[in-house]
C-alpha cells in the first residue's frame, strides 16, 4: 500500500514538474530611467488622492492583464495613468514589478506627471490623455559603454532588430528574439503599449530600431519612447516562456531527481506530523500574545482619538497657515482644542497602505522612539562621527565622512544633481578627488515631520491625532 502510494505520488510530482518552466523567472525590476514633467498642477493634494485611487484600481487589472490604464478627476488637474509589463513576465512577476514602479511616480509631483521605465515594466502619468502618443520630446536612448566591434555582432543585432520590427506589431505588440552570426549572439525585446493599434506600434518601433542601431557597437542599448520600449544585448535577459524542450539526458536526470524527492517526502510525512503539532501549539501561543499586544496598543491610543469635526475646527479646516510640514504620505497640521491644548494632526494621502492597525503602530512608534543618528543633520553640523557605533574601532573617521557625503550626493532632491554610478565608483576609489557639497535630500521633510510628532507626543501625551 505504501509502495503504491509512493508510485502515485512520484508520478504526480513528475507530471506537475514537467508542466512548469524550469528556468528561473525574473520580474526585472532594474531601474532604467525616470522623466518628470516641468509644469506643476494646481492642487497637489487632490493629485495624490487621484493617484492613490487609480493605483488601487490598477493593482488587480495589472495582475489579470499585465496592462491597465485609468483617469480620475477634473481638468486641469485630471490625472491619466497607464502601466504595462513585458509579456514574458508571469502575472505574479508583473504584479511585483508594478508594486515597485508605482511608488516612483509620486516623487515627480507636484509636476503634472512623468514616465518611469524598469526593464520589466513601465508606468506613465499626465494631466492630459496621452494614450495614443507614440513619440514625444522626452524620448531617449541608453547605450552601453562596453563595445563589441566585431562585424558578426553588428550583423546579429541588425537581424534581431529587423525581426522584432516585423513580428511585434502583429503579435500583441511584443517580440523577444535571438540571433547568432558566426558564433556571436544578440538578444532583443520590443514592446508597444497595448492601447496602440498595429500601425501606431509599427511607427513607434521603427523609430526605436533606428535609435538602437545608432548605439552599435555598444553591447547593450535601450530605447525609451512614449509608446514603446526596445532593448538589445549580447547576453540573454528575457524569461523563457516556452519550456518543454528537454534532451533525453535532462529527462532521465530530472526523473531520477523527482523519484528521490518522492522518497524523502514519504519519510518526511512522519516527521511533519510531529512538527505540525508543535507548530500548532506555538501558533496558539503567538496568537494569544498578539491579542494581548493589540489590547495594550488599543489602550495606548485611546487618548489619541478625536471626532473629525473637532480636528477640523482645531485646524481652521486644515488651513495652509496651520500646516507644519509635508512628507511622502501625508501632511501635518497644528491645531488648538477648545480647552487650549495644542495638538499635531497627520492627514494621510494614501489609505490602502495605512490600515487602522498600521496607523496605530506608526503613532505608537513615533511616540516612543527618536533616532539620534540622522545622515543630513550631522553632516550639516560637521558631527558625522556621532553616527558611528561607539563599539566599533574606526581608524579612518575621514573615510566614513567621505562615504556619508557620497551617499548624500546620491540622494539629493534633484535627480539631475545626483552622480552616475561611474562617478560614484571614481569618488570611492580616488581619495584625492574633492567632493561637491550635497544639497538637501528629499526625505528630510519626512524626518523632520516624524521628529516633530515624536517630540510633541512626549511633551503633550494627549495631543497626537490622525
Amino acid at each position: 500500500m505504501a509502495a503504491h502510494s509512493l508510485l502515485i505520488f512520484s508520478l504526480v510530482i513528475y507530471a506537475t514538474a514537467f508542466s512548469i518552466n524550469l528556468s528561473h523567472a525574473d520580474p526585472r525590476t532594474d531601474y532604467v530611467m525616470r522623466m518628470c514633467g516641468k509644469v506643476h498642477v494646481q492642487n497637489v493634494s487632490n493629485y495624490f488622492k487621484y493617484y492613490s485611487n487609480i493605483t488601487d484600481y490598477m493593482q488587480d487589472e495589472i495582475y489579470r492583464n499585465k496592462f491597465a490604464f485609468k483617469d480620475v478627476g477634473e481638468p486641469p488637474d485630471r490625472l491619466y495613468v497607464l502601466a504595462q509589463c513585458m509579456d514574458d513576465l508571469t502575472n505574479e512577476e508583473c504584479a511585483m514589478c508594478f508594486t515597485q514602479i508605482s511608488t516612483l511616480i509620486p516623487s515627480c509631483f507636484p509636476s503634472t506627471g512623468g514616465r518611469v521605465y524598469f526593464d520589466g515594466c513601465f508606468i506613465r502619468a499626465e494631466n492630459y490623455s496621452f494614450y495614443r502618443e507614440v513619440l514625444g520630446p522626452e524620448d531617449t536612448k541608453r547605450c552601453s559603454g562596453i563595445v563589441n566591434k566585431r562585424q558578426e555582432f553588428s550583423v546579429a543585432v541588425d537581424e534581431v532588430l529587423s525581426q522584432m520590427l516585423l513580428k511585434a506589431p502583429s503579435f500583441r505588440g511584443f517580440a523577444s528574439m535571438h540571433e547568432t552570426s558566426n558564433g556571436i549572439s544578440a538578444y532583443g525585446m520590443a514592446s508597444c503599449w497595448k492601447i496602440l493599434d498595429r500601425d501606431l506600434c509599427s511607427n513607434c518601433l521603427s523609430e526605436a530600431v533606428a535609435s538602437a542601431l545608432s548605439c552599435i557597437p555598444s553591447t547593450e542599448a535601450r530605447v525609451l519612447n512614449a509608446g514603446c520600449f526596445l532593448r538589445y544585448s549580447d547576453t540573454s535577459f528575457a524569461n523563457d516562456s516556452n519550456g518543454g524542450d528537454y534532451s533525453e539526458e535532462e529527462v532521465f536526470s530530472y526523473v531520477t531527481y523527482i523519484m528521490g524527492v518522492g522518497l524523502i517526502c514519504v519519510f518526511a510525512i512522519g516527521i511533519g506530523v510531529c512538527v505540525g503539532k508543535l507548530s500548532y501549539r506555538r501558533k496558539i501561543r503567538l496568537k494569544q500574545s498578539k491579542e494581548t499586544e493589540d489590547l495594550v496598543l488599543e489602550e495606548r491610543v485611546q487618548y489619541m482619538q478625536f471626532k473629525y469635526a473637532t480636528l477640523d475646527t482645531a485646524t481652521q479646516s486644515f488651513s495652509d497657515s496651520n500646516r507644519l510640514g509635508r512628507g511622502g504620505f501625508g501632511e501635518v497640521f497644528k491645531g488648538t482644542l477648545p480647552d487650549g491644548r495644542e495638538i499635531a494632526i497627520k492627514r494621510l494621502y494614501i489609505s490602502r497602505k495605512f490600515r487602522v492597525q498600521e496607523i496605530r503602530y506608526e503613532m505608537d512608534i513615533i511616540g516612543r522612539a527618536q533616532h539620534k543618528n540622522l545622515a543630513w543633520k550631522h553632516f550639516q553640523s560637521s558631527t558625522v562621527q556621532e553616527i558611528i557605533d561607539k563599539s566599533m574601532a574606526i581608524e579612518d573617521a575621514e573615510e566614513i565622512q567621505r562615504v556619508v557625503q557620497i551617499g548624500l550626493l546620491c540622494t539629493q532632491e534633484s535627480p539631475n544633481l545626483r552622480p552616475t554610478m561611474t562617478e560614484v565608483v571614481q569618488m570611492l576609489r580616488k581619495e584625492g578627488v574633492e567632493l561637491p557639497s550635497p544639497s538637501k535630500p528629499p526625505f528630510t521633510d519626512e524626518l523632520m515631520e516624524l521628529n516633530y510628532l515624536g517630540s510633541f507626543d512626549r511633551h503633550h501625551p494627549s495631543g497626537l491625532s490622525t
